[in-house]
């Protein structure tokens, strides 16, 4: 339950954060940045493009190591990558602002359709 908490606040500093990026057209506008959180025991990423996105990992990944892996996680705050040959399970999105592919790990995508407010899940991936 603590780590729902913790993914409770990351999606509001995420929202508050990236709240002008769909409309970043002047000087000073948010860039978006990404990150991967990363479970190596099960080869599980979550690919994230929001603003702020190494704070946003950071905060994600603490929801994700105990409520979906219960292990540790890497976090990469400045980079997107994924293991060679993982699934894509799922990929989400928050309004035109923020977007996430999920790989090898459809529990993490259940976590998200439940505790996520606001993401909302793209079409199934066909098998990409």
């Amino acid at each position: 339950m603590r780590g729902t908490s913790v993914f409770a606040l990351a999606v509001v500093a995420g929202v508050t954060l990236s709240g002008g990026i769909a409309h970043a057209t002047r000087l000073g506008a948010i860039p978006v940045g990404g990150c991967t959180v990363a479970a190596p025991p099960t080869e599980a990423t979550v690919e994230a493009r929001i603003a702020h996105a190494g704070e946003f990992c950071e905060l994600l990944s603490k929801a994700l190591a105990g409520d979906v892996y219960h292990s540790a996680v890497i976090v990469s705050p400045s980079t997107l990558w994924h293991y060679s040959g993982a699934p894509v399970s799922c990929r989400l999105r928050f309004r035109q602002t923020a977007e996430m592919t999920i790989r090898n790990s459809p529990a993490a995508c259940r976590w998200f359709a439940r505790h996520a407010t606001g993401w909302r899940l793209d079409a199934a991936p066909a098998g990409s």
